[in-house]
C-alpha cells in the first residue's frame, strides 16, 4: 500500500467528515501509541516524550473535541501521528537499499511473492476499499469496510516482514535488485498406468 493511497483515504475521510468509520482504529492506537512506536517507526523519528502528543491528537478526533477540518491548521501531533499512520507494519516488508522495481504509487506486486497469502490478500483488498471510497467519498459504509482494513493492519502484524535474500536478485540491466520471482516450472509428466485388457 502506497503513502499515496494511505494519504488518499485521510483525505477522503477529513473532506467527507467519516471519522466515526476510523473510530476503531484511532481507538486501538490511542491504547497501544507506546508499544505500536516500538513496532513500525524508524529507530530515531519519534521520540518517546511525542507520544503522549499522538495519544491526545487521536483522542480528541475520535471523541470528536478536535475538529480536523479540510483547509485547517496542523494539530499538535499531527506530524507524529502521520508517522504512526504511514508505517503500518503489515504494509511493510524489508528489502534491499536503491530497490529497482519501486512501483512508487502503484500496487507492489512483488509483494505478493514476499508476503504471505493472508497478509497480501488483506492489503489487495485494502486497496480496493481505499480506491472505491475514492469513487464514493460519502459512503459510509465504504468507508467503514477501508478503515477497518487499517485497523486489521495496525493490530494483526507486529513487525515488518524482515528481509530475505532469496526474495531478492540483481538485475543487470537495472543496475540494482528487484525482486526474484518464482520461474514458471514444467508440470513433471504423470506416470500413466497400464490398460489392463
Amino acid at each position: 500500500m502506497s503513502k499515496h493511497d494511505l494519504g488518499q483515504l485521510w483525505v477522503d475521510t477529513l473532506h467527507n467528515a467519516q471519522f466515526g468509520a476510523a473510530r476503531a482504529y484511532l481507538q486501538y492506537l490511542e491504547s497501544h501509541a507506546a508499544a505500536y512506536k516500538a513496532m513500525i517507526a524508524p529507530p530515531g523519528s519519534i521520540n518517546p516524550q511525542d507520544v503522549p502528543r499522538v495519544v491526545d491528537l487521536v483522542r480528541g478526533l475520535r471523541r470528536g473535541t478536535i475538529a480536523h477540518a479540510a483547509g485547517g491548521g496542523r494539530h499538535d501531533g499531527f506530524d507524529d501521528f502521520w508517522r504512526f499512520y504511514i508505517w503500518l507494519p503489515g504494509n511493510l516488508f524489508k528489502g534491499p537499499h536503491d530497490r529497482k522495481d519501486e512501483p512508487g504509487d502503484a500496487m507492489d506486486l512483488g509483494a505478493k511473492v514476499i508476503l504471505r497469502a493472508p497478509q497480501h490478500t488483506l492489503l489487495s483488498d485494502l486497496h480496493s476499499r481505499i480506491h472505491a471510497l475514492h469513487r464514493s467519498p460519502a459512503d459510509a459504509a465504504v468507508a467503514k469496510a477501508a478503515w477497518y482494513g487499517i485497523r486489521k493492519m495496525a493490530s494483526g502484524f507486529k513487525i515488518p516482514r524482515h528481509f530475505n535474500a532469496k526474495n531478492w536478485e540483481w538485475n543487470a540491466v537495472e543496475g540494482g535488485p528487484v525482486v526474484r520471482h518464482p520461474r514458471q516450472q514444467q508440470a513433471e509428466p504423470r506416470d500413466v498406468a497400464p490398460e489392463h485388457a
